[in-house]
């Protein structure tokens, strides 16, 4: 699986608003931080979601930066694996940072605007943020208490997928035979097999969704800014 030159040309556009976004909340936030007079509060923000955010931009960064969507060659084992974890650790933040944002709202909806409270309350029953909460949820349990996020080495074609079978079955003739040469020449034919193949998902058993991360990174990104924008918002106009 391959992205067209235009979902490219839009997750690169997507890429550098994360870029512009992060730096445009971190320098609005020391103001909000000295109206947070709880203290228990100001640290679920400083230290719980602000700490969470910068990993979690990090992470965008590092998978953009091993993985940018133009890119057509297969990853090697080493790449895939640093793409997980870094996953791994973005999906864990993203789920973390929400709970922090969720704890600071409850804590101080009594103080703030009727109206800023009900937005939020409105935001947080919405179709599209259970939708996207579920989505979550289902990737976040499954890493901590069950299956860890899972990235496939490649896609094959229902041809590929013959000829990857049959070389297999050439390699255990090789090994046989103690033809190592021929072994390793099998090999490299087998392996230059598929495509790419951007999705992310965790139990074969329990049929999880594949999901395309270049697109969910981004837009998970930008669910986690705007519920902490509204939170902003909020307790500046007190």
């Amino acid at each position: 699986m391959e992205f067209s030159n235009k979902q490219i040309d839009q997750l690169h556009k997507a890429y550098d608003d994360v870029q512009r976004e992060y730096i445009d909340f971190f320098l609005s936030c020391s103001k909000l931080i000295l109206c947070l007079t709880d203290n228990k509060i100001k640290e679920f923000f400083q230290h719980g979601f602000m700490r969470r955010l910068t990993t979690i931009k990090r992470c965008v960064d590092n998978i953009y930066k091993v993985w940018p969507p133009e890119r057509s060659s297969l990853l090697s084992k080493e790449e895939r694996e640093d793409v997980t974890i870094n996953l791994q650790a973005f999906i864990f933040n993203i789920y973390g940072s929400i709970e922090n944002l969720r704890s600071i709202f409850y804590k101080i909806r009594n103080k703030i605007k009727h109206e800023y409270a009900k937005e939020l309350e409105d935001y947080l029953v919405s179709e599209k943020y259970i939708t996207w909460k579920e989505y979550l949820n289902n990737f976040r349990h499954a890493l901590a208490h069950r299956i860890p996020l899972y990235i496939p080495p490649f896609v094959l074609s229902p041809e590929e997928t013959k000829k990857y079978y049959d070389l297999g079955e050439q390699m255990k003739e090789a090994l046989q035979k103690i033809d190592l040469s021929q072994y390793e020449r099998i090999e490299c034919e087998r392996d230059a097999l598929g495509k790419i193949c951007p999705l992310m998902t965790h139990s074969f058993s329990e049929k999880a969704k594949e999901v395309v991360f270049h697109a969910q990174i981004i837009a998970d990104f930008n669910t986690v800014i705007k519920f902490a924008d509204k939170i902003k918002i909020g307790v500046l106009n007190l």
